[in-house]
């Protein structure tokens, strides 16, 4: 780090059409993997990294350029009232609907819209779910609009699947694994992946294995009961993970991805900086593996997490969370809610003033923090 930031001013040294503000926000757009790679190219060649350097490592902006359809058609023509809309409007409202809408509009309103298939903008990003994925119950949707061979079909009729750079699949019962796999052969650019669903098993997963994934950076995945060994053979494939969300965290996956990501990075240090569990049922995650998970992944700025506890005394770690670089702590739940009517699930004062300071005090740059002590379920007969 001491390295990059001293590369760094000199490169905003070295130029004299930069002013330093402007190499500060190049060196901020860039990822830590193209810094270290900028910093060994300056220590081996001598001489300091220059601004177009650090302009070529940058990740571009999110802002689109303009909508065309294929390369000079600025209309659509014989698509009845659409042809007085700029295509670039028409584009933008149906990025906001969900899949099949597009579909409909690119295959069956009318001939004239058929060219909405080639404009790439409208198709870089690719979500079977008709909810929002952020929407607690969204890994129990079942997606019955399309089916896993129409799946493959739909991959096959995009012109340009590989430039696809967000993939999100909600697999239901039901759907062939080979259709599932076949469709992630079609999607090979893909950055951010999303599978998720009941009909997540372990045949899909062991064909997963057997593809690398190097550009993928972001993914949301579930196993259900699937064996620890079986989902690190999938996450081997990512090298270059940023972000990991699952329904079903556990110690063991964390321990062995932060194995995975050092072995691929040499020793070097993970450069996970997301972690985040989907799921409030956290029966497998424990605070001892929460706690280590600051040691494991360094770079992490966001973990989303919550536990099982069963109050009013339960075993916390003594050493604190170390979160040098952590932004954003959410716990949803600390107590597991499913007890008994004359049993008390939730924390004593001294066990919940303990748990606080454990996962805050050694987390000096946290910008937002959200901690629930959770909830207790009681049935109809059931009285507190």
């Amino acid at each position: 780090e001491r390295l990059v930031a001293s590369c760094g001013r000199k490169a905003a040294a070295s130029t004299s059409t930069a002013a330093p503000a402007d190499a500060e926000r190049l060196v901020a757009s860039c990822g830590r993997a193209a810094l270290e790679q900028l910093v060994l190219s300056s220590l081996r060649a001598g001489a300091p990294i220059s601004l177009k350097q650090l302009e070529g490592s940058a990740r571009p902006p999110p802002a689109r350029a303009a909508v065309r359809v294929g390369t000079a058609v600025a209309q659509f023509e014989d698509a009845g009232p659409f042809s007085l809309l700029p295509v670039d409007l028409l584009v933008k409202v149906l990025e906001n609907c969900y899949l099949p809408v597009k579909l409909t509009f690119a295959i069956e309103v009318c001939k004239g819209l058929r060219p909405l298939r080639f404009v790439a903008d409208l198709w870089s990003v690719v979500r079977t779910s008709l909810q929002d994925a952020q929407r607690l119950g969204h890994h129990y949707e079942t997606v019955d609009w399309i089916t896993s061979r129409n799946l493959v079909r739909f991959a096959q009729w995009l012109p340009d699947a590989d430039k696809v750079t967000e993939l999100s699949l909600l697999i239901s019962k039901g759907f062939a694994p080979d259709d599932v796999s076949a469709t992630l052969a079609l999607f090979p650019g893909v950055e951010r992946l999303s599978l998720t669903g009941q009909g997540m098993n372990k045949k899909i997963l062991t064909l997963m294995a057997k593809v690398q994934r190097p550009a993928l950076r972001i993914l949301d995945l579930d196993w259900g009961q699937v064996g620890a060994a079986t989902v690190l053979a999938v996450l081997k494939t990512a090298p270059s993970l940023e972000s990991l969300a699952s329904h079903k965290l556990s110690g063991d996956i964390l321990e062995g991805l932060a194995k995975l990501l050092r072995e691929a990075r040499q020793g070097g240090t993970p450069l996970l900086t997301r972690l985040r569990q989907t799921g409030r049922y956290a029966e497998n995650v424990t605070p001892f593996a929460g706690v280590a998970a600051g040691a494991l992944f360094p770079e992490l700025q966001e973990f989303t997490i919550s536990f099982a506890l069963r109050g009013p005394s339960p075993p916390l770690p003594t050493a604190p969370l170390q979160g040098a670089n952590l932004r954003r702590l959410h716990i949803y739940d600390m107590i597991y809610g499913f007890t008994a009517s004359d049993a008390s699930p939730h924390l004593s004062d001294a066990s919940l003033a303990c748990f606080i300071k454990t996962f805050v005090s050694g987390c000096p740059r946290l910008e937002s923090l959200c901690l629930s002590h959770g909830r207790k379920y009681l049935s109809r007969g059931e009285t507190l």
